[in-house]
């Protein structure tokens, strides 16, 4: 089956959504990019953080095939941020009940 891969668009979150590559939160409000397309005959919607769509880019763009494992990106700087104090909240919630 032919693969086909939208160009990317760059919508604004009206809800929260997930990273593809970093497995980070997309907050509210925040500019992300997103590709459609068909993969295998399966169609996609995926959502990148514009750092994670930049460096999956550049990683793709060095081996010659965008194919990369989904949630194996680096958190940015700033989502590492959200998901440390994310994590910190759930551990205070579970050790005070």
């Amino acid at each position: 089956m032919a693969d086909h891969h939208g160009t990317p668009t760059h919508p604004k979150a009206r809800k929260e959504h997930r990273c593809i590559y970093c497995g980070g939160p997309i907050l509210v409000g925040e500019q992300y990019v997103q590709q459609e397309g068909f993969y295998d005959g399966a169609p996609y919607r995926n959502r990148y953080h514009a750092e994670c769509y930049e460096t999956c880019a550049d990683e793709c763009s060095y081996y010659g095939e965008w194919e990369f494992s989904p949630y194996n990106g680096e958190y940015p700087e700033r989502v590492k941020a959200v998901v440390d104090q994310r994590r910190a909240a759930a551990d205070a919630a579970l050790l005070g009940a």
